[in-house]
């Protein structure tokens, strides 16, 4: 047998001079098949003349999922996630008859626009990204994996795996300029300072507030503020 498969598939025991055993697992391609006969005490061996088989593919199914990880690196199923969190797709191809393993590769597609490289399937048909991807933006998401195909498996794209990215969660700091913390940092009163900001002593602003000793302890019993001019 020839074709890109073992040459000796196996041994089979003849029944009144013949016999017939299914064969489902050639992938796809051309061959010639032969049997060959053993011979035993009163028949020598003998080799049969070629037939020629042509396998086509088959249809394949392709199936997304998506996962992330605990912190023990176990996955889990994913349906909702921050922003900046890993998601890891992943995608199983298998064929129609489940006889034989696929091969080739894979691309992910979020709402319709692929984001992934080339994706190889392994020995088990499956793929995945191994480092995840972290990039998705907040908002609903329908993955799908597109498989495309070998010699023995038709292209194949996924029902698409939904999921939700929110948006993650913020801390806000407000500092002072270096300058004014430093109780004015070289600057002279009304002296504007390179934001725009201007430089005024605290006295003046009893002329204007008429309460100069709250607004110094509202700042910290410091004798000069910024203002906006």
């Amino acid at each position: 047998m020839t074709g890109g498969i073992p040459s000796n598939p196996g041994f089979l025991t003849l029944n009144n001079g013949s016999v017939t055993d299914p064969v489902n697992d050639l992938p796809g391609g051309s061959y010639a098949l032969t049997a060959r006969y053993g011979g035993d005490a009163n028949f020598a061996p003998s080799t049969s003349t070629g037939v020629a088989v042509n396998i086509s593919p088959e249809n394949s199914v392709t199936t997304a999922s998506i996962f992330s990880v605990t912190t023990n690196g176990v996955p889990f199923p994913l349906t909702t996630a921050s922003y900046g969190s890993f998601i890891y797709p992943r995608a199983d191809v298998a064929g129609v008859s489940q006889h034989g393993v696929p091969t080739g590769y894979v691309y992910f597609y979020d709402n319709g626009n692929q984001f992934s490289g080339v994706n190889v399937l392994n020995s088990e048909g499956n793929t995945a990204l191994p480092n995840g991807y972290s990039y998705f933006p907040a908002g609903p998401h329908s993955l799908t994996a597109a498989y495309t195909g070998d010699a023995s498996f038709h292209p194949s794209t996924s029902a698409p795996a939904t999921f939700t990215v929110t948006a993650a969660s913020t801390q806000l700091a407000l500092t002072a300029p270096q300058g004014a913390a430093q109780g004015g940092g070289g600057y002279a009163d009304g002296d504007p300072d390179q934001y725009g900001l201007r430089w005024t002593d605290i006295s003046q602003l009893s002329d204007r507030f008429g309460h100069v000793h709250d607004r110094k302890h509202a700042i910290g019993q410091r004798d000069s503020i910024w203002e906006q001019p």
